[in-house]
């Protein structure tokens, strides 16, 4: 692949696609866009997934795209991509922010690369809670290492540990012409952001990285936030079709699906899981299973545990980081 102009790389401009269903922090999301530190232009482009047409911002985009409503993350971002003009796509949800260097951080490591229309690039976050200034410490702790498969970076053995592996979708940049090939799912209730980056590492070329710095504040206990449901079945439906065939299958089974189906006290759902590890005489890593287990604590302690929020700390000081489920 390559870029479409020769001056992409000097001065790109770079469309950030904001899909909403109308939350009040939409607000804060477009003013971190406008806010950003950078010697290339910017573009703001908000698809509107809610059911009433008018956004509930006074800070008008350069952009907007109306689906209708309820055509949910995977169909918005494929509208927003396709209504952008940048030769890079930066994916921003409605309710997380980003810091004001990160398109320029995150630009200048693509330009490193030997082909940068096949990078995926990502960074670190913090986690916020909505109702305070409690923040977490930056995560991931450890980053993607050159030549490693997303699936094995996110899933396999993964720590229970707040900076476990992560590429929320907030922190990711790419390039419109590699956005495009590999359009976002749009039938997925769950796991949307993991399985793009999956169908994305199937692409010949793919380079996935993260810069070191701190890109993206994810909000937690946002207004009209949908909380994650315990809905183990689409979990193992997924990762039967998106990864039956990976290494990581097993761990990720148990680690997310049995954490579901221990979150719904689901028994059939925990037969299942431990049914279709059995089957697979593969023993899932210690870390995976500590995960997995922890879906027998009620899910507002899960919750603290899994973002590792902490005391309160003001603004933006503190950073100096689909589906929603702290993962």
């Amino acid at each position: 692949m390559s870029l479409e102009r020769d001056e992409d790389l000097s001065r790109p401009l770079v469309s950030a696609v904001i899909p909403t269903i109308g939350r009040l922090e939409l607000s804060r999301a477009i003013e971190s866009v406008r806010a950003q530190v950078a010697d290339f232009e910017i573009e703001v482009v908000v698809v509107n997934d809610g059911m009433d047409a008018a956004l509930p911002t006074p800070h008008a985009p350069d952009k907007l795209v109306w689906t209708g409503g309820g055509r949910r993350g995977g169909f918005s971002r494929n509208r927003g991509v396709e209504a952008s003009s940048g030769s890079f796509i930066a994916f921003l949800d409605d309710d997380d922010e980003w810091m004001p260097d990160k398109l320029a951080r995150q630009i200048a490591a693509v330009r490193s690369f030997a082909d940068p229309d096949s990078v995926v690039m990502g960074g670190r976050h913090i986690h916020v809670r909505e109702s305070s200034s409690a923040t977490s410490k930056p995560g991931p702790d450890v980053l993607i290492a050159p030549g490693q498969s997303v699936s094995d970076y996110l899933f396999r053995r993964r720590r229970p540990q707040v900076g476990r592996a992560s590429m929320y979708t907030s922190t990711l940049l790419t390039s419109k012409n590699l956005a495009r090939e590999v359009p976002w799912r749009e039938d997925l209730s769950r796991h949307q952001d993991w399985d793009w980056l999956v169908r994305l590492q199937r692409v010949q070329g793919t380079t996935f990285a993260q810069v070191e710095q701190v890109v993206a504040r994810i909000q937690t206990g946002s207004s009209r936030s949908i909380s994650a449901s315990a809905d183990w079945r689409s979990s193992k439906a997924w990762a039967d079709d998106t990864l039956s065939n990976d290494p990581s299958y097993t761990d990720f089974l148990v680690a997310q699906t049995l954490r579901y189906a221990l979150n719904a006290r689901s028994a059939a759902g925990v037969r299942a899981v431990l049914s279709e590890v059995a089957s697979r005489r593969v023993v899932p890593g210690l870390g995976p299973v500590i995960v997995g287990l922890a879906g027998a604590i009620p899910r507002r302690e899960l919750e603290r545990l899994m973002t590792g929020l902490r005391g309160a700390r003001s603004g933006h000081g503190a950073a100096t980081g689909a589906d929603r489920t702290p993962a």
